[in-house]
């Protein structure tokens, strides 16, 4: 398999933000990762980590009302799974802020805390960026002799690409 055609989808997303997210919520945040991170620039060798996406782009890509979408939008941003920016990078993390702003940019933001915990926790980012797999050298394992996902995010991170 090519996973520079793929989007790759932590099973956070799956585990963790499935069970409480409404499905209008989980369709626009699928359509921001895809938007974002599933693109793969071959000259570049990069991924997005932002992405300008109109309310119609989502509404054709999701099949929901514009309503609907902005309605998700805003408990995306409200519950920290997603940023919101203008062209320049000025964070509209109200509806107030957003209307009437002609170009508006969409990220996945990389942690957040579960309510009820304070440990960060690896929010949506990939998990693996290139078909090759990450050396566990610059960071140590816990005690099952894996990585954690604050652990492997940092690795991926932290890495250098081509």
């Amino acid at each position: 398999m090519n996973y520079q055609e793929t989007t790759q989808v932590a099973n956070i997303v799956f585990d963790t933000y499935l069970p409480l997210l409404k499905p209008s919520e989980v369709l626009v945040l699928l359509i921001i990762i895809r938007q974002t991170i599933g693109w793969y620039n071959h000259k570049t060798k990069k991924r997005k980590y932002r992405d300008w996406i109109t309310n119609k782009q989502f509404q054709k890509k999701t099949g929901l009302s514009n309503k609907a979408v902005s309605n998700a939008i805003h408990s995306l941003v409200t519950a920290n799974l997603i940023e919101v920016t203008d062209k320049r990078g000025r964070i509209l993390n109200t509806p107030e802020k957003r209307k009437g702003t002609l170009r508006i940019f969409y990220r996945c933001l990389p942690y957040t805390s579960v309510k009820g915990t304070h440990e960060p926790m690896y929010k949506v980012h990939i998990t693996k960026l290139t078909n090759t797999k990450l050396k566990e050298t610059t960071l140590t394992k816990n005690t099952s002799g894996k990585l954690s996902d604050t652990q492997r995010y940092q690795q991926i991170m932290n890495r250098k690409f081509p």
